[in-house]
């Protein structure tokens, strides 16, 4: 059995595959990526041709019970299908969390939800 911090390098690993190779007529490009915490990780993507500059943070834990039983594979096109090509709502500012992902922090509309 993988550990939670090997699943969330992989699953990392298929979400920044999946913007290299996923055709859309939103999604423009992967900004950054990063590990936040051993089992957590942050995505920043621009969309719309460059008019707007999404953000989310996932937490492996909460994914594995999600998604049990599910593939890193399947996961990442259910967070690419679900959230990342279709965001859900118009996000909130927060520049400080943008800081050392994207040069633009005040443009980074953060999706997490409370």
């Amino acid at each position: 059995m993988t550990t939670p911090e090997e699943r969330c390098d992989r699953l990392l690993a298929e979400l920044q595959r999946l913007f290299a190779t996923q055709e859309s007529s939103f999604v423009d490009a992967l900004l950054a990526s990063a590990r936040d915490t051993g089992t957590s990780f942050t995505l920043v993507w621009s969309v719309g041709k460059g008019r707007y500059t999404f953000g989310k943070s996932w937490d492996m834990a909460y994914l594995d019970r999600a998604f049990s039983g599910e593939t890193m594979e399947q996961v990442a096109d259910d967070i690419w299908v679900g959230e990342i090509d279709e965001p859900n709502g118009p996000g909130t500012f927060d520049a400080q969390r943008a800081e050392g992902l994207v040069a633009n922090v005040h443009d980074v509309r953060w999706l997490d939800r409370d």
